[in-house]
């Protein structure tokens, strides 16, 4: 009986013990911003739906908001903890006296096209003089872009209309109504056009090298006690980086979840096209100095910063895995 007793009692201290241990295993949940529903960020999808956050002790609760620069804008008010914007976001915010930065890069190429209705007599940019563009937001990618090739283009800005209206899927409506005469887009809209013959491309971006979404966080919390979740995350990322690259199968799965009304073959024919044909993610997540150096050239050139920051103060190289 002295012998069971004893047990007894070992076996409840170890169960309290383990009890007591708990909190430290416990999930960590981060508010977690993304300009629009997407498949541009289609990596932070992987890592949410095929438990790689999870692994790492971590929860995500994912709000869609109206462009890239609401989500950046959410994570300097501290209403979310990680935002899905441009790479170019804390270089352009640096210059103003705000710090953030670059945890992870989720594209290395421009994912956008520009693209009018399939019956429309367009066939270059010089032939939408006068007439409106659809943008997500203005400052979003798709706006920098369409300002940037029309400059490159040796046009004014002021010789079109560019028009922000909020999402990908709201600027794919306007232009199958005939609301707007051209749109810079992506997929998912993208292929719906493309495969169902609404529209044509004027001109695609995806083959240029451009350092386009990035994970960001704010500059407060790099080495902080959110340090250890913050590299939790960014291996996340990085895991979902590669996944995206070498298991089609995982991808069209997740991209299934979170595009639940896409036909299946035009699921297929984009996650196909944007990972196989045209890959515009990251393979590893990490962006490298001499990607940020073109992007500063980039954006120099283009007079939409005036001078370079330090790629040690924008990107948090020192949490990666």
């Amino acid at each position: 009986m002295n012998a069971l007793r004893w047990l007894a009692s070992v076996s409840l201290a170890f169960a309290l013990g383990s009890a007591a241990a708990l909190p430290a295993f416990a999930q960590t949940k981060l508010k977690i911003a993304e300009g629009s529903r997407s498949f541009t960020v289609m990596p932070l999808y992987i890592a949410i739906d095929a438990g790689y956050f999870a692994e790492k002790g971590i929860t995500v609760e994912l709000v869609t908001m109206k462009g890239g620069p609401a989500a950046a804008n959410a994570l300097m008010s501290g209403d979310v903890d990680i935002a899905v914007s441009l790479a170019e976001t804390p270089i352009k915010m640096k210059g103003q006296g705000k710090d953030l930065r670059v945890l992870t890069l989720v594209q290395d190429r421009n994912p956008c096209v520009l693209v009018v209705p399939a019956a429309s007599p367009v066939t270059k940019l010089a032939d939408l003089k006068g007439k409106k563009i659809g943008v997500t937001a203005t400052g979003s990618l798709s706006d920098l872009v369409a300002r940037a090739y029309i400059r490159a283009q040796g046009m004014q800005e002021s010789d079109f209309e560019l028009i922000g209206l909020g999402s990908g899927a709201t600027v794919t409506v306007a232009l199958e109504r005939g609301q707007i005469d051209a749109a810079m887009t992506f997929t998912p809209f993208l292929t719906k056009l493309l495969t169902e013959k609404t529209g044509k491309i004027v001109y695609d971006f995806r083959k240029e090298l451009y350092p386009g979404q990035a994970t960001l966080i704010r500059g407060s919390d790099v080495g902080g006690p959110k340090d250890a979740v913050l590299k939790n995350f960014a291996a996340a990322m990085m895991k979902a980086q590669k996944t995206i690259h070498e298991d089609r199968a995982l991808t069209a799965k997740i991209a299934k979840a979170y595009f639940p009304d896409m036909n299946p073959q035009l699921l297929e024919s984009m996650v196909v096209n944007e990972t196989m044909e045209i890959p515009v993610f990251s393979k590893d997540g990490k962006f490298s100095r001499s990607e940020y150096d073109g992007l500063t050239d980039f954006l120099i050139k283009n007079k939409l910063i005036p001078k370079g920051e330090k790629y040690e103060e924008i990107v948090a190289t020192q949490l990666w895995q």
